[in-house]
């Protein structure tokens, strides 16, 4: 990353990394990790440590986005156990358009018996776009277009970038 006095960082945390049924599973791990300890046993200990701790890791483990103004650069991140922030700086000089797009996001759950439970939320994401709209960069999610859309002007006012609707350019063999 380009050394700065004083950069502008912008962090949009994302929540959790991993999907809410995956979540569930961490807090039981972590629940079950407690029993072998009881044992008193040195394989029991280092059992339910281990179990423990993956719960922990399933639990706690965040993801996240950072924003550099200063230097155009982005960081798509993940914080293990809340504390250990991985580093991914990507320059986003190619990326002239900002946008908002709504999507649907649904996480399923699936039983041995075949029976599933599907858990859908609306989203409205930010991401840069490059020139074609076929590359594109999330910077934020909002839960309304009103937040999304007054996000995406703030930014695009900062970095000096079109806010723009998504519309990617079509090969001419997809025109047929």
């Amino acid at each position: 990353m380009t050394n700065s006095l004083s950069p502008e960082i912008i962090d949009s945390k994302s929540g959790k990394a991993f999907v809410p049924g995956m979540v569930a599973g961490g807090y039981a791990f972590m629940i079950i990790g407690i029993f072998p300890v009881a044992s008193l046993t040195l394989g029991g200990i280092i059992e339910g440590i281990i179990i423990f701790l993956l719960g922990c890791f399933i639990v706690f483990t965040t993801a996240g986005i950072e924003l550099d103004i200063t230097n155009k650069m982005v960081n798509d991140y993940w914080k293990y156990f809340n504390i250990v922030k991985s580093k991914s700086w990507k320059n986003i000089q190619g990326y002239p358009y900002i946008a908002v797009l709504k999507l649907n996001k649904t996480y399923g759950l699936f039983s041995k018996s075949n029976r599933s439970v599907e858990i859908s939320e609306m989203k409205y994401e930010v991401y840069l776009l490059d020139k074609s709209q076929h590359q594109r960069l999330q910077i934020s999610s909002f839960s309304t277009a009103e937040d999304a859309i007054g996000f995406a002007k703030s930014i695009a006012d900062k970095l000096k970038i079109e806010y723009t609707t998504y519309h990617p350019e079509t090969s001419a063999r997809r025109k047929r």
